[in-house]
């Protein structure tokens, strides 16, 4: 099944198609993301290109975890964890990627306020920023966020690679 984690309706029907197969989710790991003509300057984005780039990276972010936590919050328990494409040092200028940056940026604050409000309910929400690393690496960090041996890790967005992180 082909979906556009951008459109609220594609991300429900799938989630409703995966829950029926798998059972409820537990643990999520967004990875998704893309940067359709969104690499250039800022002050040379076009307004389709922005909206192409906030529609990939950060709406299917807000959409899966819209659709997620029901779930988990019932399970009273669930594990988010979301790829951000950058260490969080890094986050606040990348010339050239501008939109991709600023959609990064906006996760790491979905991130924290999701950490907050489901704080107290078994789910935790995490970002993992990958530097030049390998992607065994940067696995290894999402398995412990996924884990329940990180209950009480969230609203975190570790850096992996970077020498630092927030």
């Amino acid at each position: 099944m082909a979906v556009s984690l951008g459109v609220p309706e594609e991300v429900e029907r799938l989630w409703v198609e995966v829950t029926a197969t798998l059972g409820a989710p537990t643990v999520f790991v967004h990875a998704a993301g893309a940067a359709p003509d969104g690499g250039g300057a800022l002050g040379e984005t076009l307004p389709s290109a922005w909206r192409a780039v906030m529609r990939a990276n950060l709406d299917a972010a807000f959409f899966c975890a819209r659709a997620v936590l029901p779930a988990m919050r019932a399970q009273g328990f669930g594990r988010l964890v979301f790829l951000t494409g950058a260490p969080a040092d890094q986050l606040a200028a990348a010339p050239r990627a501008g939109a991709v940056a600023a959609s990064h940026a906006a996760i790491v604050s979905l991130v924290r306020t999701l950490a907050a409000e489901e704080s107290g309910r078994g789910v935790t929400v995490n970002a993992v920023g990958p530097g030049s690393v390998r992607p065994e690496d940067v696995a290894r960090v999402v398995a412990f966020l996924a884990s329940p041996a990180s209950v009480h890790v969230s609203g975190a967005h570790v850096a992996v690679g970077s020498g630092g992180g927030s």
